[in-house]
Order: structure tokens, then C-alpha cells, then sequence
């Protein structure tokens, strides 16, 4: 008739004797009376529990939600009026706890129907993260939630799909759009590389007419200056020339005056020989004789007196010359 009983830190015991609360709190321990005694149970972990849905959307397509949604009793004195949690300290002796992860789940889908059925497909489809944002705080402000006391922690809608039959025709339609998209694309490309192309074929016009302009101003800048190269090479062959010319005057001038002054000195020669030989006329051949060794040194003495001897050598019959006198001889040669 006396039992023992002991909760686990994650359970919630409410103990009541003869219908009053006598006992409560987590993880407690304690000896009752059976026949006297109730036990309350509610764990306070935090459970998953899996759903899967079929909605209709605004647009009037059935639509498979699929996803898990997790909870945990936070208030277990409220929940405890409302759902019976009865425990005989070996086994829960009602089915009506069981019965709560369908009401959550009821609420839940509730709640999505509001979201969905305001969206068509293509936009639940599209904006699938959206769905579970409205969702979720939609269920946590749900007033029946509320009631019982418990704490939605998360939900999570892991997939969406349509029919087979609407996701076919969804895929067909998706595939013409990507294949749309991809033509526009080919086109856009095949645009851009003609742009391109024509881009670059304008620069290269701008550059081939650059330089063109660049060869004509080189060419410009080339003839302006071989003219002024011309120029001043004809200015400096006409100074050349005038230098010539004033140089071959200068010449003429200087041929002339030598001319002249050739002239006037053969004159004055002319005129000093003839005076000259006026005074030589008038001497004795005696004197002019004599006047002609006055300046001659022995050698030409010598010279001058066999000269002479040659030119009575007809009248000569013997000449002896000494070794002396030839030494002389010699010697004045040799000078």
C-alpha cells in the first residue's frame, strides 16, 4: 500500500492526497499511499514532432507541406488542468496526454493554411522561407497555445510540392524560361561581342587615322625643314659665292698691283743696268778687268786662271802642276 516514487530533473510532479496538492516540483522524490494518492507527470523536454500537410493555395493548387515543429511544456500546473498527465509511478494510466501533439499539429496547420492560401503557387514556391517566417510567430501567439502552456521553440518547412501533374507542368514552364533566359543570354553575349568588336574596330580606325595624322605632321615638319634646309645651304652657296667673287676681285686687284709693281721694278732694274753700263762704257777695260777679280775669293782665282790657261793652251808646250798646288786644287773644289 506504500510505494516509492522518483521524477527525473526533466519531469514536473504535482502530488495530490485525498484531491489536495501536497507536493510539487521537478525531479522530487518521495513515499505516498496508494489508495490515497495521485500522481501528475509532465515532462518539460522538449519534443519534435514531424507533419506533412496538403493545402491549397490562391490560385487552387494542392500543395504538400512537409516539416517538423518543436515544443516543450513551459507552464506544467496549467497544462495539468487542461490534459490529463496521471501516473501510477510505473505508466501513464489515460491515453489523453497522447492526444496534445495532435493539437499542436491541428493549430499548426491552421495557422499555414492562413499563410498559404493567401499566396499562389509560384509565389509559396519562391518564397518558402517566408512561409515558415509567418508561420512561426503566427503559432507562438496562437491563444490556445497560450492556454496550454506551452513553448513553441522552432519550426522548420523542409518541402514544398506541388502535384506531380502541376510540378510537371511547373518544370516545363521553368525549363521555356531558362531556356528564354539562355537564348537572351546567347543574345546578349553575341550583342556585347559585336559591340565589342565594332568598339574595337572604331579604335583602331581612331588609332590608324592618329597616326596618319601623325605620318603628315612628321611629313609636314620633314619638307619645313629640308626647305630650310634648302635655304640656308643656298644662303651659305651664295656667301660662299660672294666670298668667291670678292676674293677673286681681291686677286684681280693683287695680280694687277704685282703686274705693276713687276713692271716697275723690271723699269728700275732696267733703268739702274742701263746706268750701270753707261758708267762701264766709259771705263778702261783695264780697270773693268781688274774691277772683276776685286770680288773673288781664291778658289774662283784659281778657277778663273786655268780657265784662262785653257784658252791659250794652244801656246802651251809644258804646264807642271806640284802635289802642293794640287792639294790646293782640290781643297777649293771641295769648298
Amino acid at each position: 500500500m506504500i510505494g516509492f516514487f522518483k521524477a527525473s530533473p526533466n519531469q514536473f510532479i504535482i502530488k495530490y492526497t485525498k484531491g489536495k496538492v501536497t507536493r510539487k516540483g521537478k525531479g522530487i522524490s518521495f513515499f505516498y499511499h496508494k489508495p490515497t494518492t495521485t500522481i501528475t507527470l509532465i515532462p518539460m523536454e522538449s519534443a519534435e514532432v514531424s507533419f506533412i500537410f496538403s493545402e491549397l493555395t490562391r490560385d487552387f493548387q494542392d500543395l504538400a507541406i512537409q516539416g517538423q515543429i518543436t515544443y516543450r511544456i513551459a507552464d506544467p500546473e496549467r497544462i495539468s488542468e487542461l490534459i490529463d498527465f496521471t501516473h501510477n509511478g510505473k505508466k501513464f494510466t489515460g491515453e489523453d496526454y497522447k492526444k496534445l501533439p495532435s493539437r499542436i499539429l491541428n493549430i499548426l496547420q491552421e495557422e499555414i493554411k492562413r499563410a498559404v492560401e493567401v499566396k499562389t503557387l509560384r509565389e509559396v514556391l519562391t518564397e518558402s522561407s517566408e512561409v515558415n517566417a509567418s508561420v512561426l510567430p503566427m503559432i507562438q501567439e496562437n491563444l490556445e497555445i497560450n492556454a496550454l502552456g506551452i513553448s513553441i521553440m522552432g519550426l522548420r518547412i523542409t518541402s514544398l510540392k506541388p502535384t506531380p501533374e502541376t510540378s510537371r507542368a511547373l518544370e516545363a514552364e521553368m525549363r521555356e524560361i531558362v531556356l528564354q533566359e539562355a537564348d537572351e543570354a546567347i543574345y546578349r553575349r553575341r550583342n556585347a561581342a559585336i559591340e565589342q568588336e565594332r568598339t574595337i574596330q572604331e579604335n583602331q580606325l581612331n588609332t590608324d587615322i592618329a597616326v596618319e595624322e601623325k605620318k603628315r605632321q612628321i611629313l609636314e615638319k620633314q619638307l619645313i625643314s629640308e626647305r630650310e634646309e634648302l635655304e640656308a645651304r643656298a644662303e651659305m652657296d651664295r656667301l660662299n659665292m660672294e666670298q668667291k667673287l670678292q676674293s677673286e676681285r681681291l686677286n684681280t686687284e693683287l695680280v694687277k698691283l704685282k703686274t705693276e709693281n713687276s713692271r716697275k721694278e723690271a723699269e728700275t732694274e732696267g733703268y739702274k743696268i742701263a746706268e750701270v753700263m753707261k758708267g762701264y762704257n766709259v771705263l778702261d777695260a783695264d780697270i773693268l778687268e781688274a774691277m772683276k777679280y776685286s770680288g773673288m775669293t781664291p778658289p774662283q782665282l784659281l778657277a778663273d786662271g786655268f780657265r784662262q790657261l785653257a784658252m791659250q793652251s794652244g801656246k802651251i808646250s809644258n804646264l807642271t802642276i806640284s802635289p802642293d798646288m794640287f792639294a790646293e786644287m782640290v781643297k777649293a773644289g771641295q769648298q
